[in-house]
C-alpha cells in the first residue's frame, strides 16, 4: 500500500479518487443490473414471437444466440425441425448450450443437414447410450463416422451393444467390429444371457475356437457316455 504520509493535499486527493472509484463501481453494477433486466425483457419479448415474426423483424439466429437465450428454452418453444429450417446452425446451438442428449434427439438427416458428423457430435461428450438412442441403421452409423475405436471410447461393449438393436453380423460386416474380446465377448453363457445369438457367435467365430470345441462337447454329451477331446481335437468314447 502507498504511504501518503501527512501531506493534507495528497490525502485529500486520495479521498476524492477513492470516492470517485466507489461511485464508478456502483455505476457499473447498476448498469449491469439494468442490462440484465433489459436482456430478460428482450428474451421474453422474443419468445412471444413466432419464428416467422422474428424473420420479418430481421432477428437472425446469431442475434438470438448473442442475446443469451438458452437452447433448451428455444427447443421447448419451437422444436428442432422449425429451428433448423429457420437457419440455426450447429455453432449457434453450441453457443446456446445444446447438450449431448438434446443433440442425439435429432434425426440423422437433421444432423447431416447441419454438417454434424461423429467427430463434431462427440465434442458434447455423449455417452454410448446417447448414441444408441439415435436409432441409426448400421450403415448410417458407419457413414456418420462412428468407427469401432470411437464407439469403444464412448463405452461400447458386449452389454451396451444390445441397445443399438443390431445383429452381430451387422456389427461385424457393416460397422467393422473385430476386437470382440476387448468388448467382453469371452464367455458364451454370459453373451447368451445378454441376448446375443449363439448361432451368430459360432458363425462369426467371435469366441476362441478352443472354448467353442469344449462347448460343443459339453452340449452333446450323453450322461451314459464319457466323452472327451483327444489331443487332435477328435472325440473318443
Amino acid at each position: 500500500m502507498v504511504d501518503w504520509g501527512d501531506d493534507a493535499i495528497v490525502s485529500q486527493m486520495y479521498k476524492e479518487n477513492h470516492a470517485l472509484s466507489e461511485k464508478l463501481t456502483r455505476s457499473r453494477i447498476r448498469d449491469l443490473l439494468l442490462s440484465r433486466v433489459e436482456t430478460a425483457r428482450s428474451q421474453k419479448a422474443l419468445l412471444s414471437m413466432s419464428l416467422a415474426e422474428q424473420r420479418n423483424e430481421g432477428i437472425h439466429p446469431s442475434s438470438v444466440a448473442a442475446l443469451g437465450v438458452k437452447w433448451a428454452t428455444l427447443l421447448k418453444k419451437y422444436g428442432f425441425s422449425s429451428l433448423i429450417d429457420h437457419g440455426f446452425s450447429w455453432d449457434n446451438m453450441r453457443e446456446m448450450g445444446i447438450t449431448a442428449k438434446q443433440a442425439c434427439c435429432m434425426l440423422p438427416s437433421q444432423l447431416a443437414a447441419l454438417g454434424v458428423n461423429a467427430s463434431r457430435l462427440v465434442e458434447l461428450q455423449p455417452s454410448i447410450s446417447d448414441i444408441a438412442s439415435m436409432k441409426m441403421q448400421p450403415v448410417e452409423l458407419k457413414h456418420a463416422g462412428y468407427t469401432p475405436e470411437l464407439l469403444q471410447s464412448l463405452g461400447l461393449n458386449a452389454k451396451t451393444m444390445i441397445n443399438f438393436g443390431y445383429s452381430l453380423g451387422d456389427w461385424a460386416n457393416v460397422v467393422g467390429i473385430r476386437n470382440w474380446k476387448e468388448l467382453g465377448f469371452t464367455d458364451y453363457s454370459e453373451c447368451e444371457r445378454l441376448g446375443w445369438s449363439t448361432h451368430d457367435m459360432y458363425d462369426l467365430q467371435i469366441i476362441d475356437t478352443q472354448q467353442n470345441s469344449e462347448r460343443v462337447v459339453e452340449t452333446h454329451s450323453d450322461p451314459a457316455i464319457e466323452c472327451s477331446l483327444t489331443s487332435k481335437g477328435g472325440l473318443t468314447f
